[in-house]
């Protein structure tokens, strides 16, 4: 194993003597700003993005003026901003009585997404998906149905690893009969794409880290696989985006779906798993719903392509850690990576 014991030695002169707690992750059933008003009121406190117009439109007109297509009731509404990214994107949580309504406002059309909500039209088997309320090109968002359950993230914190393990798998084994066959190509080749930059920019956080990446990179182009069959792929199978909705899986933040392996989304997956497990708190039911999940989607998935992206994986969840722009950020880096040379040995 010289490749796996090279990694190590990269990583080895900058390892902590303390093994560190990953950042504690964002459940999707947080939020994270609230806003109430009258509908004559402006959301002046949101984020003011030009590459947003919805947020614009909703700071002059408030959301029933701007967002027509909601057709809110008289009332008092409540807005709750779920998740930002300045200049690329915005989740609202609008509610009204009663009623709740998802809203994303993108930088770009979102076309794809709303023809894949219209497409799927709620459910597809035991899966659940949003339904499409409407949506505004020229504003660039689109409201969908609120999905209400706990986030497999929650499951784990409360130790259901076996439910979390069913749940994910339900959606892989059901995915490839989906009528949707429509969306950016997410094969190997695009993964791979990526992953020199993510080396470049450990390696502006730390050399070792930026060593032991390109070691990674180099290797994950050797071993690349050649995809299988296609099918829709949600791209960000993370656990916060699979809901509990007792009869079955949600899938909720459809905003990097595509066309690719199953491998992929069963490598997102496994790989954000894996980092709860880091956590001695979760780790018997990362390890549980680890466990579940490979031997409910036995003889689906390749194994060693599947070893491939879960390398393409820790390598990107190895750079997003950088984000924080925390002391700890470069130490949080490093089991991953470590995990991403591991992965990548199997992989060949």
């Amino acid at each position: 194993m010289k490749f796996f014991s090279t990694i190590l030695a990269s990583l080895a002169g900058a390892v902590s003597a303390a093994a560190p707690q990953p950042a504690e992750d964002i459940d999707a059933s947080v939020s994270t700003r609230r806003h109430r008003m009258h509908d004559w009121q402006s959301l002046t406190d949101l984020p003011h993005d030009g590459a947003l117009p919805a947020l614009g439109a909703i700071a002059t007109s408030g959301v029933r003026g701007a967002l027509p297509f909601l057709e809110l009731r008289a009332g008092a509404i409540e807005v709750t901003m779920r998740g930002y990214t300045e200049g690329k994107r915005i989740t609202l949580e609008v509610r009204t009585g009663d009623r709740r309504v998802a809203v994303k406002a993108y930088c770009t059309p979102p076309e794809l997404e709303a023809k894949l909500y219209a497409t799927l039209a709620g459910s597809a088997g035991s899966v659940h998906f949003p339904h499409l309320i409407g949506w505004d090109r020229d504003l660039r968002v689109l409201a969908i149905e609120w999905l209400e359950g706990p986030s497999l993230l929650t499951l784990i914190k409360n130790g259901e690893g076996r439910r979390v393990g069913e749940l994910a798998a339900i959606w892989l084994r059901e995915a490839g009969s989906l009528p949707v066959r429509f969306g950016t190509h997410l094969g190997a080749d695009s993964m791979l794409a990526r992953t020199y930059k993510w080396a470049d920019r450990l390696g502006a956080a730390d050399p070792a880290l930026g060593s032991a990446a390109s070691i990674v990179a180099k290797r994950l182009v050797a071993t690349q696989p050649v995809d299988g069959a296609t099918r829709l792929v949600h791209g960000s199978l993370y656990d916060r985006h699979i809901l509990d909705l007792v009869d079955g899986p949600g899938l909720i933040d459809w905003d990097c779906f595509g066309q690719g392996p199953a491998e992929l989304d069963a490598a997102v997956f496994l790989s954000v798993v894996w980092r709860s497990g880091l956590r001695p708190e979760r780790r018997e039911a990362s390890t549980q719903a680890t466990e579940v999940f490979r031997e409910c989607t036995r003889g689906l998935l390749d194994e060693s392509a599947l070893a491939w992206h879960q390398a393409v994986m820790m390598l990107r969840l190895a750079h997003k850690k950088l984000r924080r722009e925390d002391v700890d950020a470069v130490a949080a880096a490093r089991p991953l990576l470590a995990e991403a040379a591991r992965r990548a040995a199997a992989a060949g």
